[in-house]
């Protein structure tokens, strides 16, 4: 019962997912004031402090966006948690490809993400995924529709079980927010 509750797609869990003693970057992109598209702080909000993921709030704000903090890390891949409109059912998680990301209707933010994803290119090496939450409600709120909150619940569940909680003298704050 629970493993059919929490199901991923494959797809979904490889952008999710590292080996070995690799690093995963977690960057969550979102509006919390905006019902739905504040599941990405969301998200981020509930895996502080793990093991080998390494947690970016980029808010709203992509262009505060940096990665020059994560080179001692041994990054292996690099995934983007959003709320976007891909006309899918309320909740659905798809995983979409750097061509893709331009598709698709990314417009909460102040600068689009395909601005990001060139910016990636130029710079990185490790792969890079974008998972999409379609949203049911985008209007002023501050709480998630229950078919987002339960993505967003599969997505946190899947990452504590692949990220242990850091030791207690590891335990630095690994969250951060994009302006900084």
């Amino acid at each position: 019962m629970e493993r059919e509750k929490f199901y991923l797609g494959s797809e979904v869990k490889r952008a999710l997912s590292v080996d070995g003693d690799g690093w995963l970057v977690l960057v969550t992109v979102g509006n919390i004031l905006r019902s739905d598209d504040g599941v990405g702080p969301y998200i981020a909000a509930r895996l502080k402090g793990r093991k080998n993921l390494y947690l970016l709030d980029g808010g709203i704000c992509l262009e505060r966006f940096s990665l020059k903090k994560l080179a001692p890390r041994k990054v292996q891949r690099l995934t983007i948690v959003d709320a976007v409109d891909f006309r899918g059912k309320p909740g659905e998680i798809r995983s979409f490809t750097r061509e893709e990301v331009t598709e698709v209707c990314f417009t909460t933010h102040q600068l689009p993400l395909t601005w990001l994803v060139h910016s990636l290119k130029r710079t990185r090496s490790f792969p890079v995924h974008f998972l999409g939450i379609q949203p049911a409600i985008l209007s002023v709120g501050q709480e998630l529709s229950p078919p987002v909150r339960r993505a967003a619940e599969k997505i946190i569940w899947f990452l504590k079980r692949k990220f242990p909680p850091q030791e207690a003298e590891e335990n630095l704050c690994k969250t951060e927010e994009a302006h900084l």
